[in-house]
């Protein structure tokens, strides 16, 4: 399958031993609702029994997850997973797959009932989203759920309002790939999928999807 064509760039190997630290400095616009939005995940996630994570990172998206689901985490850095893989120990069934989030769909082995994807989708171009949404479509379980959290504008006058909110964060803007809500949901839409979009702060938002 097609890898993401940054997938390397956003490889966060080098970052892994400060990234926990990083994510709790909430005073960070790019950070702040990052402990809302493990919260929300964690009641979204209840109940799911077969769940695939991706871009799992250092393992905090996994410890919002019921402990006797089978897990299957997949990120292309091999040190953030190495942290994810000590944090999970006392999971019942956690599995890891080194691998880009766009290209790991024929390494996964059955369906699954939820699908979660935090702060990882904005290193993928507008191309790449839509077809990962197809994919994530195609490895769910008949009446399985969708989580997407993660660094979105809702539509281009909003992320010309951030902008002129948050000048210092252009760079940033400009680097990576914020979601730009309104089109991603319509490439949803268009698969047939009915998102939902929860506001978590000015940067980050959810959609989730039931089937």
């Amino acid at each position: 399958m097609q890898e993401s064509k940054h997938g390397q760039e956003f490889n966060h190997d080098d970052f892994a031993h400060k990234y926990d630290a990083d994510v709790l400095n909430e005073k960070d616009p790019i950070r702040t609702g990052y402990q809302q939005m493990m919260d929300n995940l964690k009641s979204f996630a209840t109940g799911s029994k077969r769940i695939l994570d991706l871009g799992c990172g250092t393992g905090n998206s996994i410890l919002c997850l019921p402990k006797d689901a089978s897990i299957t985490g997949v990120d292309v850095s091999k040190k953030m997973m190495e942290r994810a893989k000590v944090k999970t120990e006392d999971f019942k069934d956690v599995q890891f797959v080194q691998s880009d989030i766009l290209n790991c769909f024929d390494q996964l082995d059955g369906k699954f009932d939820l699908i979660i994807s935090t702060y990882v989708i904005h290193h993928l171009e507008a191309d790449e989203k839509a077809l990962l949404f197809e994919r994530c479509k195609n490895q769910l379980t008949e009446k399985g759920k969708i989580f997407f959290g993660d660094l979105m504008f809702l539509n281009l006058d909003y992320e010309k309002s951030m902008h002129e909110k948050y000048p210092r964060l252009i760079p940033c803007f400009e680097e990576e790939f914020f979601w730009d809500a309104k089109n991603e949901m319509q490439a949803m839409e268009n698969i047939g999928l009915a998102p939902e979009l929860e506001s978590i702060s000015d940067l980050s938002h959810v959609i989730k999807i039931q089937v």
